[in-house]
């Protein structure tokens, strides 16, 4: 041995060193043994053990364990994800952060199970927002930031926002998307008294509306709307047989969604398709 000796026994230290290359943390071991964390850290270095890096410490121990969560968009969740955090989420250095409302409270906790983290939920309460709390997850991990950058999800992105890297035309971001900065509800025209399906998705990246905008129109090419301006930020809205069809798209047989929007659409795809009379009255 070189250096300063460690002030554990040697029985002590290969205790030690076995938690420690069994996933325990360093702070775990010298709470169990009784001692510092530095006289762990020494333990291990005289025993020739290889402290875990940041990433592999998260993942092993406490924060997130899925670091490959964004890598492969076959994953329906995974490219939900991306698009809920393209509406919803931010990046921080090596920080990803979501902040839902209180009564989101579950989504938050779904997230957090999906990156099968241990992080705890915390609440705040951002300024803007007439002291109504929020419920936050902040997952730190250099590698789900870089892999999310791919996808267009990078700092400061709220006016810049634009989808990349191959979801910009799969269904579950865009469910996400509209998940986060959406709506969807069943209205009913003064002259007619059939209900019928309408849709808005709002956001202040003018980019990520166009290219939503472009994904309504694969799936119903005669649609001849677009993206308008709205206050300080760029709107999409559908209405009748568009949104039927962009919901039931968006929704149907879907792995993940927000309940309270999933709810929304199952009613608006219970309520099928509006027939071409009353559209047509109703549009004259």
């Amino acid at each position: 041995m070189i250096g300063r000796p460690p002030k554990l026994s040697l029985v002590e230290m290969q205790q030690a060193g076995e938690a420690y290359r069994s996933g325990t943390s360093v702070a775990k071991v010298a709470e169990s043994l009784g001692c510092s964390r530095r006289s762990v850290m020494t333990a291990l270095k005289h025993l020739g053990v290889v402290c875990r890096s940041y990433e592999e410490a998260a993942a092993s121990v406490r924060l997130t364990k899925r670091l490959d969560a964004f890598d492969d968009l076959s994953d329906v969740e995974s490219a939900y994800w991306i698009g809920f955090l393209m509406a919803d989420g931010c990046v921080h250095k090596t920080m990803i952060v979501l902040t839902l409302a209180v009564v989101d409270e579950k989504h938050v906790e779904a997230f957090r199970d999906f990156l099968r983290s241990t992080v705890k939920i915390g609440t705040v309460i951002p300024k803007g927002f007439y002291g109504q709390p929020q419920r936050q997850l902040i997952a730190n991990s250099k590698h789900l930031v870089a892999a999310l950058a791919r996808y267009g999800i990078v700092p400061r992105k709220t006016y810049t926002a634009t989808a990349a890297g191959g979801v910009e035309l799969n269904r579950d971001f865009w469910r996400g998307v509209v998940d986060g900065d959406g709506s969807i509800w069943i209205g009913q025209y003064k002259c007619d008294p059939h209900p019928y399906a309408r849709m808005s998705i709002c956001g202040a990246s003018r980019v990520l509306m166009e290219q939503f905008a472009a994904f309504v129109r694969l799936i119903y090419p005669s649609w001849r709307g677009g993206v308008n301006p709205y206050k300080k930020y760029w709107r999409v809205q559908l209405g009748a047989s568009v949104a039927t069809k962009v919901i039931t798209e968006l929704y149907r047989d879907c792995a993940v969604a927000l309940d309270r929007k999933l709810e929304k659409a199952k009613r608006v795809m219970e309520l099928g398709l509006p027939t071409r009379s009353w559209v047509t009255r109703a549009a004259a």
